[in-house]
């Protein structure tokens, strides 16, 4: 930062406007309610879970069954079992059925195994990437010691011409 910009910084924070702005900023946001304790999320990501939730919200319901409630639709939609617990959706009691974290153990399985799938395809992918660079490596460097020797046979045959061609511009020699 250069030192007019400095200047002007310390110039825009004196102003008394600017300092009026930022102490209705300040009150403004002491008036927030609900502070966002969710974590990050960006709009487009948001957009796509509330689609989620009004998806499985309009699914029509089989004879016999009740609707979806709105808590089992977000605990279906979001995964993150913090993010429940401060909703309210879920309680941070420990009375979870065994199925249900012996559904959760499978699930983490499957998805792990996925991964590990997904991490030796990704590995061969960069193995054959490695073999086609080492094979055009190789070949860049044949072409290239082809062209050294040429280089040099190109260079022999002009010295024999230079010397062919003095030779003749000199007869007495």
């Amino acid at each position: 930062m250069t030192d007019d910009q400095w200047k002007a910084l310390v110039e825009m924070w004196s102003d008394a406007k600017h300092k009026e702005k930022c102490t209705k900023n300040q009150l403004n946001r002491e008036n927030v309610r609900l502070h966002q304790r969710t974590g990050s999320r960006c709009y487009i990501a948001q957009a796509h879970v509330v689609d989620d939730m009004e998806g499985i919200m309009s699914e029509p319901v089989q004879d016999g069954q009740e609707p979806k409630s709105a808590k089992e639709t977000v605990s279906q939609v979001v995964k993150s079992t913090t993010f429940l617990r401060v909703a309210g959706v879920c309680s941070a009691s420990k009375s979870t059925s065994r199925g249900a974290i012996s559904s959760q153990v499978h699930d983490l399985q499957v998805e792990l195994e996925n991964e590990k799938q997904e991490k030796g395809e990704l590995r061969q992918e960069l193995d054959n990437l490695k073999m086609e660079s080492e094979t055009s490596r190789v070949k860049h460097s044949e072409e290239i010691e082809g062209l050294k020797k040429t280089s040099q046979e190109m260079h022999g045959l002009l010295r024999q011409l230079l010397s062919f061609n003095q030779g003749q511009h000199n007869p007495g020699s």
